[in-house]
């Protein structure tokens, strides 16, 4: 079965393993997830994490609700004490990600690029995901409801596009074709 990156129609009619690349590097790409997941978990991530804690202090801060910094990771807000951990950071779902995403074909400047702004566009929303769930549980929700809910949402969400992204049609770069050769 060819790989993505070498359907010569451009992706269509591709099955469920083809979008990886063909069974076996399918299998290859999905073993690598938990290795890329725990070489994120292998470092601290220190500065991101204080980054991401002062972020959400500042933007939660209100006067009727005021929140507190007790380390660089570690504020207190409404009823409860919060820890800014990896997972918190999203960077166990890009480093996981990675593997799928990866297309051998893309040249390199493009592919860091691409991983750039994807990294930016994915703590983004990230972030948004936390302010949503903390301001949630803030008006009485359990944490259950505003945060682990919210997070296998946030999980689903972007599996869901790295499928749907995989099973676009293929760029030039991908196919080896030329678009002037095809007018």
């Amino acid at each position: 079965m060819p790989a993505i990156d070498d359907a010569p129609d451009g992706g269509a009619k591709r099955s469920p393993c083809s979008i990886w690349g063909g069974r076996p590097e399918t299998l290859f790409r999905f073993g690598l997830v938990p290795v890329f997941v725990l070489i994120c978990y292998a470092f601290p991530w220190r500065i991101w994490r204080a980054s991401i804690t002062a972020a959400l202090i500042t933007v939660l801060q209100e006067p009727s609700n005021p929140v507190i910094q007790l380390t660089f990771d570690t504020f207190s807000y409404d009823r409860g004490t919060f820890q800014v951990g990896i997972s918190c950071t999203a960077l166990d779902v890009f480093f996981g990600s990675i593997p799928l995403l990866w297309q051998r074909k893309r040249p390199l400047g493009q592919t860091l690029g691409f991983f750039a702004l994807y990294f930016l566009v994915l703590s983004t929303i990230n972030f948004i995901r936390l302010i949503l769930g903390f301001r949630l549980y803030a008006t009485g929700a359990s944490w259950f409801a505003a945060h682990e809910l919210m997070s296998g949402v946030f999980y689903f969400v972007i599996f869901v596009w790295i499928v749907r992204y995989r099973r676009r049609p293929s760029p030039e770069w991908a196919t080896g074709r030329s678009i002037i050769r095809d007018i």
